[in-house]
């Protein structure tokens, strides 16, 4: 009887073993690596101050304007504080970005006063020249002698007025340089005209004086003979 049970238990664990010699391996779960997030440090500093590059290169575009119009030397201070703050800007701009960004923040709107004042100091130098030339012309009597001259000079002057109301520096500087110009032509013609009549009529009143000097001779020449014949 013992037999039988002996069978039935080797017979079970033999299907045991074979059921576990087919199955496949365990699989192992690994923990997916963590992906650990970029620091703040480690991102680009270009994203940190995007607008950094641009007031840079704005800022450069406003010095060479200013230097192109010469119009440091009419706001001296302002100026000297904006490039002072540039150059601060530009030394920064590789170790620390914030502070550059700052400080260029700082200098543009430094350039624009420049930029306002030296144009309004100039253009008042250009219209004061235009207004002493208007004022020889006019002393000249161009308006009548040169009509075309004045009348163009005059037509300058007006545009650079219209164009410095309307902020338009440069072409106001450049109206009233060219009614400055046409108003010293104007009177030089105005001038050159009142001396050459001038001429005319001394060289007229000679000849009438030198005709009655010689009619008076002759009239004299005429009594002598009249009182010689009595």
């Amino acid at each position: 009887m013992k037999y039988p049970f002996r069978l039935a238990t080797v017979l079970l664990l033999a299907a045991l073993a074979a059921s576990c010699a087919g199955a496949p391996p365990p699989q192992i779960q690994t923990a997916p690596e963590s992906v650990s997030e970029p620091s703040p440090t480690a991102k680009s500093e270009a994203q940190q101050n995007p607008e950094l590059e641009a007031n840079l290169a704005l800022a450069q575009d406003r010095r060479a304007y200013i230097k192109q119009h010469g119009l440091e030397s009419y706001s001296p201070d302002t100026f000297g504080k904006a490039e002072d703050l540039f150059r601060m800007a530009q030394a920064e701009a590789g170790k620390d970005r914030p502070a550059a960004a700052a400080h260029v923040t700082e200098a543009l709107p430094l350039y624009d006063a420049t930029i306002k004042d030296g144009f309004g100091k100039k253009i008042e130098e250009k219209k004061l020249l235009a207004d002493a030339a208007r004022a020889r012309a006019d002393a000249e009597k161009a308006k009548v002698a040169d009509k075309a001259g004045y009348a163009t000079a005059e037509a300058a002057y007006a545009e650079a007025k219209k164009s410095l109301g309307a902020s338009l520096y440069p072409e106001a500087l450049a109206g009233y340089e060219k009614a400055a110009t046409g108003f010293d032509a104007a009177a030089k013609i105005a001038a050159e005209r009142r001396i050459a009549a001038e001429a005319a009529m001394e060289k007229a009143n000679q000849a009438i004086q030198s005709t009655e000097e010689r009619l008076n001779a002759i009239s004299e020449e005429m009594n002598v003979e009249d009182g010689a014949a009595e």
